[in-house]
């Protein structure tokens, strides 16, 4: 068997046109798809992350929304904006 070059941005671009049909799909049924993340703390690869969930979301027309509760907020308070 010989080998086979993958190109990660074509497959990516093709993953993400896939889902923007889909995603257009669940809007067309009146859902509106979105994702909101909360992020307590300031850990620099968690910052990163979500930023890139973010970005994600725009790129596909997904509501996003990012929630940085205070990083003393307690366990209660937490589990009640979750909720």
């Amino acid at each position: 068997m010989s080998a086979r070059i993958l190109n990660g941005a074509t497959i990516a671009s093709q993953i993400y046109d896939e889902l923007k049909q889909e995603i257009q799909s669940i809007s067309d049924a009146g859902v509106r798809p979105g994702l909101a993340a909360v992020l307590v703390g300031h850990d620099p690869a968690s910052e990163v992350y979500v930023r890139s969930k973010v970005k994600a979301c725009e790129t596909l027309g997904i509501h996003s929304e990012k929630i940085t509760p205070s990083e003393h907020c307690s366990t209660e308070e937490l589990l009640a904006l979750v909720e």
